[in-house]
């Protein structure tokens, strides 16, 4: 099945894992198994789902300073009113 058939189901599709169709080893159990923590009560996307968030948020925060603030950034010197007397 393609994923977007299986995205557009809904929510019953399955977790994001599912539907991206990732590998095993990005569940959140397999991770925090390898940390030696417990795994119980947590979704089995939270680990992928809250890293890939965390990771867009950083990038978008660097595209942006690279690329907009340069854009904001006054080049030169301000202008000033000249205040030579006419005659």
């Amino acid at each position: 099945m393609a994923v977007d058939e299986k995205a557009k189901k809904g929510s019953d599709s399955g977790s994001s894992l599912e539907v991206y169709q990732q590998p095993v080893e990005f569940k959140s159990s397999h991770i925090l198994g390898l940390l030696g923590i417990p795994s119980d009560g947590v979704a089995e996307d939270f680990v992928f789902a809250t890293t890939q968030k965390v990771l867009l948020l950083f990038f978008a925060a660097i595209m942006y300073w690279l690329y907009v603030v340069p854009l904001m950034v006054a080049k030169g010197a301000p202008a000033t009113r000249s205040k030579a007397k006419r005659p």
